[in-house]
């Protein structure tokens, strides 16, 4: 959303969404733990719904790793 913005709001407000997308992604950084999990988090979500383009449901992934 804020990237969105920043296609159709004035120049001089970029400013302050750049910084509150600094603060985004400081958040993210300290929320996830995991790279994958970051990686997921960084994806912009244009829409605000929560979901992306080719990532697995959870419900679809496998639940263990294979063993050998």
């Amino acid at each position: 959303m804020l990237e969105n913005l920043m296609q159709t709001v004035p120049a001089h407000r970029h400013a302050e969404l750049w910084r509150q997308l600094e603060i985004l992604d400081r958040t993210i950084g300290e929320h996830y733990t995991f790279p994958e999990d970051l990686a997921l988090a960084r994806i912009p979500d244009p829409q605000g719904l929560g979901g992306t383009l080719g990532v697995q449901a959870s419900s679809a992934a496998p639940t263990r790793l294979p063993t050998a």
